[in-house]
């Protein structure tokens, strides 16, 4: 089984600091920083991916890095980061830069190729 720590969603230059997860998600909403969300696995209680993302535009996310363990693949974890992206935060889209290799893997997630060769991007599906 495995969760979304919303508790360690802060951004970066705060990662000392305590904090709720709320105040992290206005944090997020008004400012254009860094972001880490982890990915949790209840039975070890060990992360098991995370992704990390910026906000720069008022209504998009720019999705820097998704990892998942290689233990931890194709159990649905890349799919759970990108669902809650939307439906917490709630951009009207998620942009990425993807290198060939993981072209793949996020047009399965549902992005499509943009202009350049390595922009991909999806509309929040839950607006």
């Amino acid at each position: 089984m495995f969760d979304i720590d919303c508790n360690e969603l802060v951004p970066k230059s705060y990662k000392n600091k305590t904090f709720s997860p709320h105040s992290a998600f206005a944090t997020v909403k008004q400012k254009s920083q860094l972001m880490l969300l982890p990915v949790i696995d209840t039975t070890t209680n060990q992360w098991s991916g995370y992704a990390i993302f910026t906000k720069k535009e008022s209504d998009t996310l720019f999705l820097d890095y998704l990892i998942v363990g290689e233990e931890h693949q194709k159990k649905g974890i890349g799919t759970m980061i990108i669902d809650w992206l939307f439906k917490e935060l709630k951009p009207k889209a998620i942009k990425l830069k993807a290198t060939e290799t993981s072209a793949v893997y996020y047009e399965k997630l549902g992005f499509i190729n943009g202009p350049e060769y390595d922009d991909y991007s999806k509309t929040n599906p839950y607006l």
